[in-house]
């Protein structure tokens, strides 16, 4: 029934619980330098409530920094939205990223990594 983590950089966690109309979205974020970045720092942790029919999604900055040709940049608040409209209509919300970055890069290899992992929770 609950998450225990702590963050060091970006991007925070994303815990999706069901809510009516739309999935509530809360970034699982704590204050701390990218880890590596000084030795001997310490991190701060929290914990969050995990209610059945919860996903959480670890990603990598490579799955919301995503350039078009023309240089614009793509939006963790995008992706944020991009996965809470996939959770709401009952589509796989992995595949649907991958469809919107997809139309919105163009054609060709992505210029970072696009790694980004779903925990359910039944």
């Amino acid at each position: 029934g609950e998450v225990r983590y702590a963050s060091a950089g970006h991007p925070p966690a994303l815990l999706l619980t069901p809510a009516a109309g739309a999935p509530a979205v809360q970034e699982l974020r704590t204050r701390g330098m990218v880890l590596g970045g000084m030795p001997g720092t310490a991190y701060a942790g929290a914990v969050a409530r995990v209610p059945p029919g919860s996903s959480i999604f670890l990603m990598s900055d490579g799955v919301y920094e995503i350039s078009r040709p023309d240089g614009a940049m793509w939006s963790f608040a995008g992706l944020v939205e991009c996965l809470a409209g996939a959770a709401a209509a009952g589509r796989p919300e992995i595949a649907a990223l991958e469809r919107r970055v997809r139309d919105w890069h163009g054609q060709g290899a992505l210029e970072d990594d696009f790694s980004i992992v779903k925990f359910a929770f039944p």
